[in-house]
């Protein structure tokens, strides 16, 4: 995998919505890790619904809730990409948001952060 997508998810709202526009992304080696910081069994149920999808991995943090630092940090360790995202459990990427950040990426020497104005 070449980007890890993180989500740190407490809020389930949105969160199928967040992870359907990581998953559709035009960028396809991609790998999408969501954290589990709800203290109820909410996120896990969304999470099982891409059990079948093996770009999706549910991680579960100890105690939840520890908060989004303490769930990137999580999810920062399990990584396998070489390039992280962050996407909130309530927002949601434009399919090509991944290819166009590696490109800004790929293009700048020495470059090792690329944001866009959301």
């Amino acid at each position: 995998m070449e980007v890890s997508v993180l989500i740190s998810a407490y809020k389930v709202a949105h969160l199928e919505a967040a992870i359907e526009s990581a998953l559709g992304q035009t960028y396809r080696d991609l790998e999408v890790l969501v954290v589990d910081d709800c203290p109820t069994d909410a996120v896990a149920v969304i999470a099982e619904r891409y059990s079948g999808d093996q770009r999706v991995r549910y991680l579960r943090n100890e105690s939840a809730p520890v908060g989004t630092a303490a769930s990137h940090a999580h999810a920062i360790e399990e990584a396998s990409g070489r390039v992280l995202g962050i996407l909130n459990d309530d927002d949601w990427w434009e399919p090509t948001l991944v290819e166009q950040l590696l490109a800004a990426l790929n293009r700048t020497s020495g470059a090792v952060v690329a944001f866009s104005d959301h």
